[in-house]
């Protein structure tokens, strides 16, 4: 976790909810299985928002590859509408490939 700190947030979840996580892993992994939860609650939000703004302000992926090309990173798209993307992205070195 370099570059990352660790808070303590205590938690008091209803026992069926822990019964159900410690049939998933030890005791000891039940922190982890619950960061990783949250984590993947705070990617689908953020997908859900990057959708939200894709409808109402146009390709927001294509946008951020572009700047990301033109400053010289090397950037690749995965899409499953890659006609739709390299139209976007005509005249940026970005690779766009198949999801």
């Amino acid at each position: 976790m370099e570059g990352r700190t660790a808070s303590c947030v205590w938690s008091t979840p209803h026992n069926q909810l822990v019964e159900s996580i410690k049939e998933r892993v030890d005791a000891r992994g039940a922190s982890g299985y619950i960061a990783a939860a949250a984590h993947r609650d705070a990617m689908d939000r953020l997908r859900e928002l990057a959708e939200r703004l894709e409808e109402e302000h146009g390709a927001v992926l294509a946008a951020v590859a572009g700047r990301e090309a033109a400053q010289g990173a090397q950037a690749t798209v995965f899409t499953s509408d890659t006609d739709d993307m390299n139209q976007l992205l005509v005249g940026h070195s970005v690779r766009v490939e198949k999801a």
